[in-house]
């Protein structure tokens, strides 16, 4: 296969105070036999002339762009996942087959990417790959992979090249905190039937200076411990694997810090970072390399519990991975079962019902109902041994493929709205998630305990919790931001879902309505989805229930959004369910009701927050007044 037949690729480079080693980084991928078709470098704000020598690079070869990101105070939030994500949509629109995420302390020889790319030309199911790294460079054949028991699926983070395909579904980069993110990209690949494989036919150098003090191994040991944790690492395959550190120098010292790390986390409680779709696929890897290596082979459980977060508190709820999907199950009388943030999935992820819902009785999830979003009206007739029903639903829609036409379309006073929020100072962009942002949310938060006529659930927040809260879906979350002068006055939050920006959350100061900022954040949201190369924009449902003319409702048919059927069917599982389907228990209380009567009941709360506004009380998350 001559060159010119190999795949074409890109590369997305995070770089923070890398002054002393990216020119070495940037003259290796100059001299390749096969460039990548662009390279964007992105200065996650640096501040030691790192910015310099990429731009002199750029203006010499113009396949090479520097993406400069504002200076932060700390690395918080995954803050390389952000940046390769602000690297990654500088891409759009390029005809890559292959992506490469590169590392900025590391070199390697003028046929690495040829080599790498002649791997995914031969073998079509390979998703992930790359090589060893050594920082002997007198002998490269010491490499971080020349060892017994090297587990050649795993590919270093030092410089991953993923299928377009595979990075696409896997859903790219996870933003978690304390590290791993090469390790969990692979453990997704593989999970979805994608191989993984470093390449040992070659090898880059790390240049990065490493630590050698012991204080400093024994601390990056721990750390690798929680790692391990947090990541739900099996507790034999944990412990076995910190035996056998043991028996390296310091002897005992570094497996131990490895089991404290471990140990630590489970003490304190801290939170698992993967979902349990892959916690459990990371477990079946690890027991499967155990019974290799010893026979021991102990028993998985297929349910588990996982954290999820609704109306602003997290709760643990009981969980089972079914054909790749995370289902979850609440608990009481009448146990609903449902896929795990199905709004967020591109594609419908129940593609086969009576398949789906096969396992999912399987899987041993006790649930009385299935409910789960479908593509039409008709379910396969294999699944008339479970009692169904479809009910309506639908989505707020703008199609952003035209969007003069739907300037056009809106009322003549939204349109004035939105020319208004710019003449009266209003600054509409797109920025980073930063610490300055996540305090202008938290300012958003905490100007009224009362939003929409009820309690306002993320009024009061911390700090941290509104970091933690907001830094999901990272990989393909766009924030934009509304300032008059240096004020932050509101913000959209939103995830693209396939060929679908959607909006996850849209929040401005009430003190500030007059100059209409979330018009014109929704205007700027049209517009970058339509430079995206996106077909909607879609903003949650247009309709609630049976509010037909609910105040929310209205805004978002004056701001251009339409309705678009999104019907939901719910499967009867136990003689709970079927009884609960018989006398359709399985809608909302609020759906069940006229509409008029819900309208009344509405504005019944209104007032009666408003009184208790008036006399001061304060207020429960709950709504209930205290004093």
């Amino acid at each position: 296969m001559s060159r010119a037949e190999l795949p074409g690729f890109v590369l997305v480079t995070p770089a923070r105070n890398e002054a002393a080693h990216i020119g070495q980084t940037i003259d290796s991928v100059v001299a390749q036999t096969v460039r990548p078709l662009r390279w964007v470098i992105v200065s996650d704000g640096s501040t030691d002339g790192t910015d310099d020598i990429v731009a002199r690079q750029a203006l010499r070869h113009d396949w090479i762009e520097l993406l400069r990101l504002p200076e932060r105070r700390d690395r918080q939030f995954a803050a390389k996942v952000q940046a390769f994500g602000a690297g990654l949509q500088r891409l759009a629109g390029l005809p890559y087959e292959v992506l490469g995420n590169l590392d900025a302390d590391i070199t390697f020889g003028p046929r690495y990417f040829e080599g790498l790319l002649r791997h995914f030309a031969d073998e079509p199911r390979l998703g992930v790959a790359g090589t060893p790294y050594a920082e002997d460079f007198a002998r490269p054949e010491r490499h971080a992979y020349a060892h017994r028991g090297a587990n050649l699926e795993h590919v270093s983070g030092a410089c991953q090249l993923f299928r377009r395909a595979c990075f696409e579904q896997i859903g790219g980069y996870r933003a978690v905190p304390g590290g791993g993110i090469d390790t969990i990209a692979g453990l997704a690949a593989r999970m979805h039937g994608w191989q993984t494989r470093t390449f040992t036919d070659q090898v880059c150098f790390h240049h990065r200076p490493v630590g050698t003090a012991e204080r400093g191994r024994l601390a990056a040991r721990f750390q690798r411990g929680l790692r391990a944790w947090t990541v739900g690492g099996h507790p034999l395959w944990e412990m076995l694997r910190g035996l056998a550190d043991m028996r390296r120098p310091p002897f005992v010292l570094v497996g131990a810090s490895h089991l404290a790390g471990f140990g630590w986390g489970w003490l304190q409680g801290v939170p698992r970072v993967l979902p349990p779709a892959l916690v459990a696929f990371h477990r079946r890897e690890q027991l499967g390399r155990l019974a290799a290596v010893t026979g021991i082979r102990p028993a998985a459980s297929s349910t588990a519990h996982v954290a999820v977060s609704r109306r602003g508190k997290v709760a643990q709820r009981r969980a089972a991975v079914v054909n790749g999907v995370t289902v979850v199950a609440e608990d009481g009388w009448l146990r609903r079962s449902a896929v795990l943030d199905e709004d967020w999935l591109a594609g419908p992820p129940v593609a086969d019902p009576a398949a789906f819902v096969k396992a999912l009785r399987a899987s041993g999830l006790a649930a009385d109902l299935f409910s789960f979003r479908t593509q039409g009206p008709v379910i396969p007739l294999r699944l008339a041994e479970h009692p169904w029903r479809i009910d309506p639903d639908n989505l707020a829609c703008i199609d952003v493929r035209d969007v003069p036409a739907w300037w056009e379309g809106l009322p003549q006073q939204t349109r004035k709205n939105v020319r208004r929020a710019a003449r009266k100072g209003l600054v509409v962009r797109v920025a980073p998630f930063d610490e300055a942002f996540a305090r202008g949310i938290q300012r958003v938060y905490d100007e009224t305990p009362i939003r929409q006529g009820r309690p306002f659930w993320h009024h009061g927040k911390s700090l941290e919790a509104v970091q933690r809260e907001n830094a999901t879906f990272l990989d393909r979350a766009v924030f934009i931001g509304a300032w008059v002068g240096e004020e932050f006055v509101g913000f959209i939050k939103a995830v693209r879902v396939g060929r679908s920006l959607r909006i996850m959350q849209i929040l401005a100061l009430v003190s500030e309505q007059d100059r209409r900022p979330t018009m014109a954040l929704i205007a700027h949201a049209v517009d970058l989805a339509h430079r995206s190369g996106l077909d909607t924009l879609v903003y949650d449902k247009m309709v609630y229930g049976n509010k037909l003319d609910s105040p929310m409702t209205e805004f978002k048919r004056r701001m251009g959004f339409r309705a678009v059927p999104d019907p939901r069917c719910t499967v009867a599982l136990t003689w709970r369910g079927r009884v609960a389907l018989a006398l359709g228990l399985h809608r909302r209380w609020q759906d069940r009701l006229p509409g008029p009567l819900v309208e009344r009941a509405l504005r019944l709360r209104r007032w009666a927050l408003a009184q208790a506004a008036q006399l001061r009380l304060p207020f429960s998350k709950a709504g209930v007044a205290q004093r």
